[in-house]
């Protein structure tokens, strides 16, 4: 009986020992200290950076990067630029309402045109304040823009251009479509607005049509036999324009021979020179328009009573043309039915005008502007050209 009792106890006691241990293991049958290192140790390590260390270390790297990213200079410089203008077409708005009462653009165009005759030009001078190259016109029903170019006369030529005897070439054109729309026009300083020819080219003087038509133009404006109350004249300009040199020397050594041979040439030029007419002298080639509207001849500032054929000349020794050159252009012109007499009028033309407007280089030299080649040829024109016109006469 009392060993039974001690089996008992022995293996009560061994079964709470199991029990206690099998308590002491997880439910996979892992000692508790294993997994006690594996739930607390590394991933609480793991857990504790991922929700405080990498978004603080992002966050700082944000705003270092905010702080060092900065914008471009062009970017600046064009939203400056683009609010200067709207700051100033907002304020040309402003004094444009403020300024001007309702007009239309044929109104408009009518007060200018009056200037040339004389009218109040009151509203003109008003005009021209705001308006240098472009206009834009806020009517307070409408909105439209017209487009204008502004001629601001060159150094010197107050000296070369009578502006009150262009001022009245312009009247005398006026509306005859020879020439761009002149609007205004100030007779004391020289200065013009004219509309602007859109999609406008000069004349090409290689180009065989080109030519054809500038003579063509030249023919009918000749045929309208105009007139005004001055004249061009061709010697009379020569002496003046070597005045201005102030007895300064020529560039060129044989100018004294070149000018006395140039001059032995007016005896003919006044026997075969034609009726004298509005002549616009500087009819050069890239004084001829090409427009949408048909072609135009513009600055007439030199233009006066003169023999036609005059044109002709300046044409060819502006476009550097040689002797067969001119001989083809003189056919354009005359239809190739140039009396012999004539030509060799306008070889004297080429002569003269060549002098001429080398001594206008000359002077415009002692002013800083140079020319080039242009001066060169043009001398060399009167040298050569009254050689061949007196040859011409012995014939």
């Amino acid at each position: 009986m009392s060993d039974e009792r001690e089996l008992e106890t022995e293996s009560t006691v061994e079964e709470k020992t199991n029990k206690t241990e099998e308590e002491k293991r997880d439910p996979a049958g892992k000692p508790a200290e294993e997994t006690d290192a594996e739930l607390s140790e590394e991933p609480a390590k793991d857990t504790d950076e991922d929700l405080t260390d990498e978004p603080a270390k992002e966050g700082k790297k944000l705003r270092k990067d905010k702080k060092n990213r900065k914008l471009p200079v062009w970017k600046i410089v064009v939203v400056l630029s683009l609010l200067f203008v709207f700051t100033f077409f907002l304020a040309g708005v402003i004094w444009a309402l403020a300024s001007w009462s309702v007009i239309t653009t044929d109104e408009l165009l009518w007060h200018l045109k009056m200037s040339l005759k004389g009218a109040n030009t009151d509203m003109v001078v008003e005009f021209c304040l705001i308006t240098i190259g472009s206009a834009v016109l806020i009517t307070g029903v409408a909105c439209f823009a017209i487009l204008f170019i502004m001629r601001i006369p060159g150094e010197g030529t107050d000296k070369l251009i009578n502006r009150r005897q262009e001022a009245d070439v312009y009247r005398t054109i006026l509306d005859r479509g020879l020439c761009d729309d002149v609007l205004y026009f100030d007779p004391d300083t020289g200065y013009k607005i004219t509309a602007l020819l859109e999609d406008a080219r000069v004349c090409d003087p290689e180009c065989a049509e080109d030519v054809a038509a500038c003579m063509k133009k030249l023919r009918e404006f000749h045929a309208m036999k105009l007139r005004v109350g001055h004249a061009f004249d061709l010697f009379g300009q020569l002496e003046f324009y070597e005045s201005l040199r102030g007895g300064t020397p020529s560039a060129y050594r044989d100018y004294a021979q070149t000018k006395e041979r140039v001059l032995s040439l007016r005896p003919f030029i006044e026997r075969h020179a034609g009726e004298p007419i509005l002549t616009h002298i500087d009819a050069v080639p890239d004084n001829f328009l090409f427009t949408e509207n048909g072609l135009r001849l513009i600055d007439w500032e030199y233009a006066g009573m003169q023999d036609p054929h005059v044109d002709a000349a300046m044409f060819a020794i502006y476009a550097l043309y040689d002797r067969a050159q001119i001989d083809r252009l003189i056919d354009l012109y005359f239809e190739n039915a140039c009396p012999r007499e004539t030509r060799i009028k306008i070889y004297c033309y080429v002569a003269v005008c060549g002098l001429l407007w080398s001594n206008w280089c000359e002077y415009k030299r002692t002013l800083g502007v140079e020319f080039g080649e242009y001066s060169l040829r043009q001398y060399r024109y009167a040298k050569d050209f009254s050689k061949l016109a007196l040859a011409e006469m012995e014939d």
